[in-house]
């Protein structure tokens, strides 16, 4: 009977455990990246006058995922961007994004684009970078510093 007792409560603290970490590790996904539109992002980034970047990724792209777990998984990376910048994640497949990777020149993933408060490009960053390079270069970015080639000629 206790035997019995035991059992039925270890398979139900640990189906809680279970479904505990499971929505914490969703949660930690979506951590430092922006949930609102596109437009509503540049709007806010100008009223917090904060520096944003855009987040190009698709879903069979090894790198990206990669890139999401290894360094926007990291703490220190959300930690960092949400005091300094404002983020937002684009789906490459996504139909009704196209017109924003044409707009960009999006040609590989993943890829990053810095912009300053006022929408202004300012660096790009294209393929795998890892948590400490990555951080490096948010670091390095500073507004009024156009390091991104050919940015003149858009």
């Amino acid at each position: 009977m206790i035997l019995k007792y035991l059992i039925l409560n270890m398979k139900w603290i640990f189906g809680l455990c279970l479904s505990f970490f499971m929505l914490s590790g969703a949660l930690n996904a979506q951590q430092g990246f922006y949930l609102g539109s596109y437009n509503e992002l540049k709007q806010v980034a100008k009223k917090a006058e904060k520096p944003y970047f855009l987040y190009f990724s698709a879903s069979w792209c090894k790198p990206c995922k990669e890139m999401e777990r290894d360094v926007f998984g990291y703490h220190e990376v959300t930690k960092y961007i949400d005091s300094h910048y404002m983020a937002y994640k684009i789906d490459g497949e996504a139909e009704y994004n196209k017109p924003i990777i044409k707009e960009y020149w999006v040609t590989a993933y993943p890829t990053i684009i810095l912009f300053d408060k006022d929408g202004k490009e300012l660096n790009r960053i294209d393929g795998y970078r890892n948590r400490d390079a990555f951080l490096k270069e948010l670091q390095a970015n500073t507004p009024g510093r156009v390091t991104t080639k050919f940015s003149e000629f858009r």
